[in-house]
């Protein structure tokens, strides 16, 4: 997994935008493969977002959108 972050950050500019992690399919705890403190720390880790969905339950998708939105616009006033 470090391969894609490590190319991310090569290509992108740290101080305008960041990179996110979305886990998926929240509604299915018990199926889950990865502790969720696992997760947040790795999240933490690479300075990332991180935010678990569901789509079945609708959870945290509108808020996913809206933080990206907000994190886009607010990426235009750092020039």
């Amino acid at each position: 997994m470090n391969g894609w972050i490590n190319d991310c950050e090569l290509h992108k500019n740290r101080d305008k935008l960041q990179l996110i992690l979305i886990g998926n399919k929240s509604d299915l705890e018990q199926e889950r493969k990865v502790k969720k403190e696992e997760v947040k720390q790795f999240a933490e880790e690479k300075c990332m977002k991180y935010y678990e969905t569901s789509a079945l339950n609708k959870e945290n998708i509108q808020k996913f959108f809206d933080d990206s939105v907000n994190n886009y616009i607010q990426s235009f006033k750092l020039y």
